[in-house]
C-alpha cells in the first residue's frame, strides 16, 4: 500500500510502502505457532515460514517479548507490533518520539485509509532459532488502533529500502548487513503452493530451484522495485513496466492501460470501474472462464536491461529475459461456478506495477543488496 508518515520531530515526507491490500487479511490467531530454523553456516542462517491467506510469517524475539509470530514484508522497512504486545527488554530505549503512519491501498479495489500511532523504541529484535540478532533496532510500538489489530497474529517486520522508513531507520535485515552479522547482504525467499515456505539469510540457497538465477537490477533507491516486461501466452505485451515487489501484499495492482493491453491480449472480459469519490481510485476488473485460465507472465530482467547487461561483461545483470508465469492457481482472486475474478487488478492510484503474493508463489527470489539486484527462478517442487 502507499502510506503517508510523519514521524514527530521530522519534516513531513511521503514514502512508498506496500501491504494489506485486501480486507479479509485482518486475521488474528491465538494459536502460537513454533517454526523449526537453523543458524546456518559462517554467517548465514535460514527460517521456515508458514501461508495464512497469502501472507508470510516466522518467529522473532522483539526485546522481552519472545515467540512472536510476525509477517515478512518486503515492501515496508520497519519493525512495527499490535498493541499490547511489545514488552521492554532491560536493555529497552525509549526513543521519546511518536510516528504516525497513513496506509492507503486497504480495500481490494486501492481504496481505503488507516492510520496508526505509537511510540519508537530500540531494543532485541532477533529472528528465533538463529543467530541473527540485534541489540538496539529501531521499532515501532502501534498504540491506537487498539482494535482490530493492525497487522495479523502479533505484527510485522520490513525488508525494503531506508526510503520507506517511517522510523528514520534502515531495516532489520540491513543493519544485520550494517553490523557484519550476515556474509553477503543478501536473502532469498522461497514460497511453495503447499503453504510452506522457507527464508535464507546471507546467500543463496541453489538447491531450491532449477537453472541460474534470472538476474534483474534493482532501481536505485527503491528496494525492491525494478523493470519487467508483461506477457500473456509467453508473448511480451508491454515492455519495461515498473514493478514493484511486495511479499506484504496477496494480490496484483497495475496501470488501467497496462492492464487493460493484458485483458485485451487474452481476450477476457473486463470492466472499468470509475472512482466515484476525490479519494477513491478508479479500477479495472477482469474475468475469465476457470477450466480455461489465461497464462500471465513477466519477463525479468526487461528485455532492454538484458540487452543493455549483454554489452557490459562486469555486469551481474542476466543476458537473456526470462518469462515466469504466474501459477493458474494464483490467478483466481475468487470464483462463482465457471467464472472467475482476476487476482490482478487496474488501478490509477500509481504508475507502477504492485507485485504481490500471487507471483511470488512458486519461485525462488534472491534480494541482494550488494549488488543491488533481483533473482528470479522457479522453485523444484518436491
Amino acid at each position: 500500500m502507499l502510506q503517508r508518515l510523519l514521524l514527530a520531530g521530522l519534516v513531513p515526507q511521503v514514502v512508498l510502502g506496500s501491504s494489506f491490500s485486501l480486507s479479509f487479511e485482518r486475521i488474528r490467531s491465538d494459536v502460537n505457532i513454533l517454526l523449526p530454523s537453523t543458524p546456518g553456516f559462517g554467517r548465514t542462517a535460514h527460517t521456515s515460514e508458514f501461508d495464512e491467506q497469502g501472507f508470510w510469517f516466522t518467529n522473532f524475539t522483539v526485546g522481552a517479548s519472545k515467540d512472536l509470530i510476525l509477517l515478512i514484508d518486503t515492501g515496508s522497512t520497519d519493525v512495527y507490533l499490535n498493541p499490547g504486545v511489545y514488552k521492554p527488554s532491560p536493555i529497552s530505549q525509549d526513543q521519546h518520539v511518536n510516528f504516525t503512519i497513513t496506509f492507503e491501498t486497504t480495500n481490494p479495489d486501492g481504496s481505503g485509509t488507516e492510520t496508526i500511532v505509537g511510540p519508537v523504541y530500540k531494543d532485541i529484535v532477533g529472528l528465533d532459532g538463529t543467530n541473527l540478532s540485534l541489540s538496539a533496532q529501531p521499532l515501532g510500538a502501534v498504540a491506537d488502533p487498539v482494535s482490530p489489530p493492525t497487522f495479523p497474529h502479533d505484527g510485522l517486520v520490513g525488508f525494503a529500502g531506508l526510503y520507506q522508513t517511517a522510523l528514520n531507520s534502515t531495516s532489520w535485515f540491513q543493519q544485520l548487513c550494517d553490523h557484519g552479522e550476515l556474509d553477503a547482504c543478501r536473502f532469498g525467499i522461497a514460497y511453495k503452493t503447499d503453504e510452506t515456505g522457507e527464508q535464507y539469510f546471507g546467500y543463496v540457497a541453489e538447491e531450491r530451484f532449477e537453472g541460474p538465477l534470472s538476474v534483474s537490477p534493482v532501481i536505485p533507491n527503491m528496494e525492491w522495485g525494478t523493470y519487467m516486461d508483461i506477457a500473456y501466452d509467453g508473448q511480451v505485451v508491454e515492455r519495461d513496466a515498473l514493478m514493484v515487489t511486495d511479499s506484504g501484499t496477496t494480490i496484483i495492482f497495475g496501470p488501467i492501460d497496462q492492464v487493460q493491453t493484458l485483458f485485451d491480449a487474452a481476450g477476457i472480459q473486463s470492466v472499468l470501474s470509475p472512482n466515484t469519490t476525490a479519494d477513491a481510485p478508479s479500477t479495472l476488473t477482469g474475468y475469465f472462464n476457470c477450466s480455461n485460465p489465461p497464462t500471465f507472465g513477466f519477463g525479468l530482467p526487461s528485455l532492454s536491461n538484458a540487452t543493455a547487461a549483454s554489452t557490459n561483461l562486469s555486469s551481474p545483470v542476466s543476458h537473456q529475459s526470462t518469462i515466469f508465469n504466474i501459477l493458474p492457481s494464483q490467478l483466481v482472486q475468487n470464483s462463482t461456478g465457471d467464472n472467475c475474478t482476476a487476482s490482478i487488478h487496474g488501478t490509477d492510484e500509481f504508475p507502477f506495477w504492485l507485485v504481490g503474493q500471487v507471483f511470488f508463489q512458486g519461485k525462488y527470489i534472491d534480494h541482494n543488496h550488494d549488488d543491488e539486484t533481483m533473482g528470479f527462478a522457479t522453485l523444484w517442487q518436491s
